[in-house]
């Protein structure tokens, strides 16, 4: 699981987290729900989890174009 989970950073949908210059083991996983209504991030490390959700909370409204991009979980990890 763990190796999965890393390969989502190194070649996976979670590469930009390499472009922070994190030089320490780091495993991920990215998601979107249906109809992009809902973008999330779960990343850790051996010391560290964080969460990331991004959608609206009193409306499923898709996030189709949020400043001309669609947002996915990658995306949205991104941002």
């Amino acid at each position: 699981m763990v190796s999965m989970m890393q390969d989502v950073v190194e070649r996976g949908t979670a590469t930009s987290v390499r472009a922070w210059g994190v030089r320490f083991p780091v495993g991920a996983k990215t998601g979107t729900t249906n109809d992009f209504k809902d973008a999330w991030f779960c990343g850790y490390t051996p010391q560290l989890e964080a969460t990331v959700w991004v959608g609206y909370s009193r409306a499923e409204i898709p996030m189709e174009s949020v400043h001309g991009i669609a947002v996915a979980g990658p995306a949205a990890q991104a941002v």
